[in-house]
């Protein structure tokens, strides 16, 4: 197939971000650029990268570094293209000065922040005088003129001084597209059946090396060794290199194992298999897309022979599944970590993705954040999310349109299986409506969706480590229980009754669980499961202003809490042989109770005050001590839990929409601290008993249950 016939992933040039350098660093950088590299002890590897999970990033340049650092996510990876060719008025080295001060400061402020560097080298293309009639033939012809060669590998050799003097892991990924065109120019033969200028450059770094494309590899891992042990060089793998697109093709007979082995025959040629003037390549990249499909699709590129749309039920084609098998066939044949990079950064999720300039549809990102597991089990290490070019879905206010809920009408997008699907109202100005930072930072809290639709506020208890039990209140107005074994969640099963807010449970000895939920009375009604069966409801009256709350500070002891008709906090509490009378504990609520016993003799109680913050009171095991406040401004009831004697940790819906957190160690408050997120009511909470870890439970916007996970 013809090159130019091919739906080229385009990248984006960035434009230079010029800064001032602090005084200090600008000596450091003028000395660098004078001084003789300088040289890390050790040679990095892949397995100085994270490889627990799958791990996420971003495009981000400077002047988005703190989007980037308040999103509150832990993003892994940072990325920037280098870009404006080597022997050209505006290249990278130029856009700071002294020179090279760009790819200094943005590999310090990424460590800084947490953020593993990596950089797409993208010179080749742009490089002068890069004749021809499609890139491809620019790209060989720069590759095959001596001059401009020589200019390239200077400029690739001032990186890698660049990145030896950091010193910490780089991660520098080379000419995407350049090697899916020197595959199709092999036509079926390796990299050593395509010309290139290395030897023949006259840079005196890469003499004797062959002037070959695996020459030109064999050169840029030399030319890492000499210069920069430490950082990782990533070779890219284009998924149309072998002249079948798996990531457009519609053809339900495409072979992803076979356009695979193809490209990774080639690839492994070009110095993944070995080098003989030093190291081997580290990585590989590959990405699935330049535009958002909804893009695409405005500009008539869907029919059936190709589509940017992929199948989320793994049906028709292009698909998830195909995708994943050709990249879990790269790793295998390659040996190498995988990369997908530049993903499209659209959703289907906010009212804001309205298939409009900024704003259009894919369902690429959201497949990938749910399916982690699938990605991370086919060999990809990390995700790295990027608009590709102009007029693409971004994860800030490019558009600069702020907070865009498209008159709160849902689009509708046939070709991307979108039947009026983006129903969400966004409080974000992103123009993707804030779906990377909510979803991602989701991840990031091991949060995973439970499905199910309910209403209210959820209840979470817990008899043991790896056991977790959940109650809502279903849209049927009963009760609803799904429970986690340690190994996999049972289906929801109903348990009945006629509820009229959500449920509160607890568990206090093995096996044993008490829910109480408000009945269409108001009046207080309780369920036990008694280790083999749900026991008959039983009726405990009162008159609930609230949904209950439940604690257990012993086998034998309950404390029941809700906000009553005065709206006051009311108790309840089973002594061990029978239910004590009603008392009222004051205070003047604005919702239920979260309620939990950190050990024998102790109660604690959270509500939502008058103010909107969040009010505490507890019971020291002779009286109640006086209502304080713990402050914030926070939306619907607080949940709480605690895994020690002396520790507390209250969850609440701030008014951001976002889940936050304030914990006691036994002798002050921490103060708030986002966990993230975007839901529609306050948390449940529990700890695992003999563990560190909390498991809370949030409805979502769509009414779906929701669980995160956090020590």
């Amino acid at each position: 197939m013809n090159p130019t016939a091919l739906p080229r992933r385009k990248v984006r040039i960035m434009t230079a971000q010029r800064r001032a350098i602090a005084l200090g660093s600008l000596a450091i950088l003028l000395l660098l650029s004078a001084a003789t590299p300088v040289h890390v002890a050790t040679r990095s590897t892949a397995s100085t990268l994270p490889q627990d999970r799958l791990h996420f990033g971003l495009a981000n340049d400077p002047s988005h570094i703190g989007w980037m650092t308040s999103s509150g996510v832990p993003w892994r990876y940072r990325y920037q293209y280098l870009a404006g060719g080597v022997n050209t008025a505006n290249p990278w080295q130029n856009w700071n000065s002294p020179t090279g001060a760009f790819a200094s400061m943005y590999m310090n402020d990424s460590s800084a922040a947490g953020y593993i560097p990596v950089f797409t080298y993208y010179e080749l293309l742009q490089s002068t005088p890069s004749t021809g009639a499609n890139e491809s033939d620019r790209d060989y012809s720069n590759l095959n003129n001596a001059s401009t060669m020589n200019a390239y590998y200077a400029n690739f050799k001032l990186l890698m001084q660049l990145a030896g003097s950091f010193g910490k892991t780089v991660v520098v990924h080379v000419e995407p597209d350049f090697w899916g065109y020197m595959e199709q120019r092999a036509a079926g033969g390796d990299a050593t059946t395509v010309s290139a200028m290395v030897a023949g450059s006259g840079f005196a770094d890469v003499a004797g090396i062959p002037d070959t494309v695996q020459g030109f590899a064999d050169a840029l891992l030399k030319l890492r060794d000499a210069n920069a042990p430490n950082a990782l060089l990533a070779i890219h793998a284009s998924a149309w290199a072998s002249g079948i697109d798996i990531a457009s093709d519609t053809n339900p007979a495409v072979n992803a194992i076979s356009e695979a082995d193809k490209t990774a025959a080639f690839l492994d040629s070009a110095g993944i298999a070995s080098n003989a003037f030093g190291s081997t390549w580290d990585l590989v990249f590959n990405d699935v897309d330049d535009h958002d499909a909804g893009w695409w699709e405005a500009q008539g590129s869907n029919n059936q022979n190709s589509t940017h749309w992929w199948d989320p039920t793994n049906t028709l084609y292009p698909n998830f599944t195909r995708y994943l098998s050709w990249v879990a066939e790269l790793k295998a044949k390659t040996a190498r970590p995988q990369v997908v990079w530049q993903v499209p950064v659209g959703n289907q999720y906010f009212l804001t993705m309205n298939n409009t300039c900024g704003h259009y549809q894919d369902n690429v990102g959201a497949y990938f954040i749910s399916h982690a597991s699938d990605l991370f089990n086919a060999g990809l290490i990390a995700v790295l999310f990027g608009a590709g070019n102009g007029c693409q879905t971004s994860y800030t206010d490019v558009m600069n349109d702020g907070v865009t809920n498209n008159n709160g009408v849902p689009t509708t997008d046939v070709a991307g299986y979108c039947s009026a699907c983006n129903t969400h109202v966004s409080t974000w100005a992103d123009d993707d409506g804030g779906y990377l930072r909510i979803f991602v930072g989701l991840y990031y809290n091991n949060a995973i969706s439970l499905g199910g639709r309910m209403l209210d506020d959820p209840s979470a208890a817990s008899w043991a480590a790896g056991r977790l039990d959940a109650f809502v209140r279903g849209t049927d107005n009963a009760l609803w229980h799904r429970a986690w074994n340690g190994t996999a969640w049972a289906a929801w099963e109903s348990l009945g009754g006629v509820t009229n807010a959500g449920p509160g449970a607890v568990s206090g000895t093995a096996n044993r669980i008490d829910v109480f939920v408000r009945g269409s009375d108001n009046s207080l009604w309780h369920l036990t499961w008694n280790g083999s069966s749900w026991l008959p409801w039983e009726g405990l009256g009162g008159h609930l202003g609230s949904a209950p709350s439940a604690a257990s500070s012993g086998a034998n002891r309950l404390d029941v809490f809700a906000m009553g008709s005065d709206f006051a906090l009311w108790h309840r509490w089973w002594d061990g042989t029978t239910w004590q009378p009603w008392e009222s504990l004051g205070g003047r609520l604005t919702s239920g109770a979260g309620s939990v016993s950190w050990g024998a003799g102790r109660l604690d109680v959270v509500v939502r005050g008058a103010d909107q913050g969040v009010w505490h009171r507890a019971w020291n095991g002779t009286s109640w001590l006086p209502w304080e406040s713990l402050g914030g401004i926070v939306q619907g009831t607080p949940g709480a839990s605690s895994c020690a004697s002396g520790a507390l940790d209250v969850f609440a819906l701030g008014a951001d929409g976002g889940l936050w957190r304030k914990s006691f160690s036994g002798t002050a408050w921490t103060p708030w601290t986002a966990v993230g997120g975007q839901w529609a009511g306050g948390p449940g909470a529990v700890c695992q008993p003999t563990t560190t870890k909390i498991d809370i439970l949030e409805k979502s916007s769509d009414g779906s249950l929701w669980r995160l996970e956090t020590g």
